[in-house]
């Protein structure tokens, strides 16, 4: 049985954040039993465990399982930053990154400033599509009878949701307007405008370039071959 000391004793080891196996050698009756076991709600606990503690360690475990039925020997795996990855192993973490349930950063503050700026007129948005992989827009109940009564005193509020966007809706409105004179018109330029911005930005968020910068931030790590640990 897994009891809380055998627990408390693997955390320890982490967290000397030695990153050299050989030293968990203590341990591997534990990881037999666990790997050889009928119990698996105590596997799962375990695993995810170890889960946990080697992203707060920033440490791999990944081989630490193998052979553990042989001799009880353990495998030594060494980590990378992904500076360190040769440009091959970069590209398949970054296909990876695409692949794994990539999500845009900023959709919901991208949502919340468009909705922000509907509110404005009146107007409510009812669909949305952003992807860099199809068709994207953004659809509201917008009509004619919204934008009766606004003429050019009307200037969109600043900053409504405190997030970039805002700026692009408002400014792309007001320009619109002195060009159009119509405020349903200005509108619609405005909402094509912060889509096109969006998808721009996905665009972006997808490149190896802004990969690197992300997985630099967050400190993730990998092994030689470019999985994510």
């Amino acid at each position: 049985m897994l009891t809380s000391v055998k627990y408390a004793f693997i955390v320890q080891l982490y967290r000397r954040q030695c990153g050299v196996f050989w030293e968990l050698v203590p341990c591997t009756k534990i990881f037999t039993s666990l790997t050889t076991g009928a119990n698996c709600a105590i596997k799962r606990r375990f695993l995810l465990t170890i889960k946990i503690l080697t992203r707060l360690q920033q440490l791999s475990i990944a081989g630490l399982l193998l052979n553990t039925q042989k001799g009880n020997k353990v495998k030594q795996v060494n980590v990378y930053s992904i500076s360190e990855l040769s440009d091959s192993a970069k590209e398949r973490a970054h296909r990876d990154y695409l692949s794994n349930g990539f999500e845009y950063h900023w959709l919901e503050e991208s949502l919340e400033s468009i909705k922000a700026f509907c509110d404005q007129f009146g107007v409510k948005v009812t669909d949305w599509s952003l992807s860099t992989y199809g068709h994207s827009y953004i659809k509201t109940n917008a009509e004619n009878h919204h934008f009766h009564n606004i003429g050019k005193s009307f200037i969109p509020a600043e900053f409504p949701t405190g997030y970039c966007l805002d700026e692009d809706l408002r400014q792309t409105y007001l320009d619109a307007f002195k060009r159009t004179h119509s405020a349903f018109m200005a509108f619609r330029e405005a909402i094509d405008t912060a889509v096109k911005s969006i998808v721009s930005d996905m665009e972006n968020q997808e490149t190896l370039e802004y990969f690197i910068e992300h997985a630099e931030a967050n400190k993730y790590q990998f092994l030689e071959d470019g999985r994510k640990i």
